[in-house]
């Protein structure tokens, strides 16, 4: 049976967009200012399936480097992370390692998605993460964790490629399960293209 809560962690470095993409996921717009994230925010995504209520739990945390009691509370029992960099500032990408590191070891082995944000503001930068080098890393991951981890290319501010990251995550997590419960997923996927958003934000977990 499918998890009633899915829960997906974006990790990243501070001001790679994490926020924002949360905003544009779960309330389609875009906020030019940029708000530093104090703690964690969680918004729950719900979906009806069949006769049940499925929930995926999107929580966007701040940006400092994670600290292993104050990021236990949200990180244990996570499906999958979002694995978050900014294009146009290649150091972002790099200090994804720590994050990939604490990951496993608060929630174990789950699907990851490397994403490359801000994808609009690669030809105004002089130096900038390529497509290339963005899935050369994400090639490398693959087989350091031995499991797939995509690369997409959004930008939170125009809406791009947004869309696929959830869809993208639960296929990952589609192919984790049993071939009893990939049956359940799929019924899941297939209602996750038709049923429409239920936000509801939720105060962050306490430590």
């Amino acid at each position: 049976m499918l998890p009633p809560i899915i829960k997906m962690i974006f990790a990243g470095e501070a001001g790679v967009g994490k926020s924002s993409l949360v905003r544009r996921l779960t309330q389609g717009t875009f906020q030019e200012r940029y708000i530093r994230s104090i703690d964690v925010r969680v918004y729950m995504v719900k979906y009806k399936v069949g006769n049940r209520t499925i929930l995926i739990g999107l929580r966007d945390p701040m940006g400092h480097r994670p600290i292993l009691p104050y990021v236990r509370p949200y990180m244990e029992g996570a499906h999958a992370a979002i694995l978050t960099f900014d294009i146009h500032r290649p150091h972002t990408l790099y200090e994804l390692g720590y994050r990939v590191t604490t990951f496993l070891t608060m929630a174990g082995k789950k699907p990851m998605i490397l994403v490359g944000n801000k994808k609009d503001l690669r030809n105004e930068v002089e130096y900038y993460v390529t497509t290339e080098e963005g899935k050369e890393f994400a090639n490398e991951l693959s087989k350091i964790l031995d499991m797939e981890v995509p690369y997409l290319e959004v930008s939170a501010k125009t809406g791009e490629n947004v869309d696929a990251i959830i869809p993208t995550a639960l296929g990952l997590l589609t192919k984790m399960l049993s071939p009893h419960q990939q049956r359940g997923s799929v019924f899941l996927l297939r209602a996750l293209r038709s049923s429409p958003l239920d936000i509801v934000p939720r105060a962050p977990p306490s430590s």
